[in-house]
């Protein structure tokens, strides 16, 4: 009976999260995609996107250069599935 219960809840485990790689595009998918990013770039296309370290990205423009950080968002209690975040503009210098 352990067993079963067991082999039940480890699929559930495993799709916890997504392989990194795949994490990280998700990510710049969601900047490049960024209302808020385009707004702080002043309409400019994107000509780099940086990460600077874990959650923290550097998107570039000709003119500006905009901080972004990942922020996670929780899931509710007892779900599983793939890390959800949010975009936000830390700051932005034109």
């Amino acid at each position: 009976m352990k067993w079963a219960v067991l082999l039940c809840v480890l699929p559930a485990m495993a799709a916890a999260e997504l392989p990194p790689e795949y994490q990280r595009q998700a990510e710049l998918v969601a900047i490049v995609q960024s209302g808020d990013v385009q707004e702080a770039l002043a309409g400019q296309p994107i000509d780099m996107v940086r990460m600077t370290r874990p959650d923290v990205y550097v998107v570039r423009s000709a003119r500006c250069k905009v901080n972004v950080a990942i922020a996670g968002v929780p899931l509710p209690d007892g779900m599983v599935g793939a890390r959800e975040f949010t975009v936000e503009v830390v700051s932005t210098t034109c």
